[in-house]
């Protein structure tokens, strides 16, 4: 008697867990946070311009595609700028926080580069040491009779090399040293990368 009822018990208890599975499955699936990833947020590039003083703005398409909201705020999110280890500091990205990207949602979202401005270049410290220090050449054309010596003849100085003016930085390289933005907010573990399309 004792063995039937335990498994009358287990029988009961399977179909139970048979019939149940599948709604918490669903209902887990709706509550369950969705990483966030390509498939959850979709970033799509629509256009860039330049702003005088400097400034170039990219305009991107982000749908997000969850059932939560992403949430940037300032102070949690860092805005970096994607570009080849290797090559000069294509300029300082920013983007106006805090940004919110709603459930279901389409939202134009605009980054801002300010591109870096031309420095001026300072002769070397020793170029203008020698420069001072240097001391004044005899004159040829001294009139000075009681003279003990006759004056030496004067080479003409060597010609100086021309140095090539430094490249300056342009729009054209900071588009091409570019390859997007990236957004971060470490704390809610919210990454979004925004790709490069011109």
């Amino acid at each position: 008697m004792a063995v039937r009822s335990w498994v009358i018990g287990a029988a009961l208890t399977l179909g139970y867990a048979v019939v149940l599975t599948p709604p918490a499955l669903v209902v887990w699936e709706m509550v369950r946070p969705m990483p966030w990833n390509e498939h959850t947020v979709r970033v799509q590039f629509e256009s860039v311009r330049y702003q005088p003083g400097g400034i170039l703005i990219f305009r991107y398409s982000v749908e997000n595609t969850s059932g939560r909201t992403a949430r940037f705020l300032p102070g949690e999110t860092e805005v970096k700028a994607l570009q080849p280890d290797d090559r000069p500091v294509v300029g300082f990205a920013n983007v106006r926080l805090p940004m919110e990207l709603p459930a279901h949602a389409n939202k134009m979202v605009e980054l801002r580069l300010d591109l870096p401005t031309a420095t001026v270049i300072q002769p070397p410290a020793a170029e203008q040491n020698r420069a001072i220090l240097a001391p004044p050449l005899p004159s040829t054309t001294s009139t000075n009779q009681d003279a003990p010596v006759s004056p030496l003849p004067m080479m003409d100085p060597p010609a100086k090399e021309e140095k090539p003016a430094p490249k300056l930085h342009t729009i054209e390289d900071s588009l091409l040293d570019l390859n997007g933005f990236e957004l971060t907010d470490q704390s809610h573990h919210l990454k979004l990368v925004f790709p490069r399309g011109w």
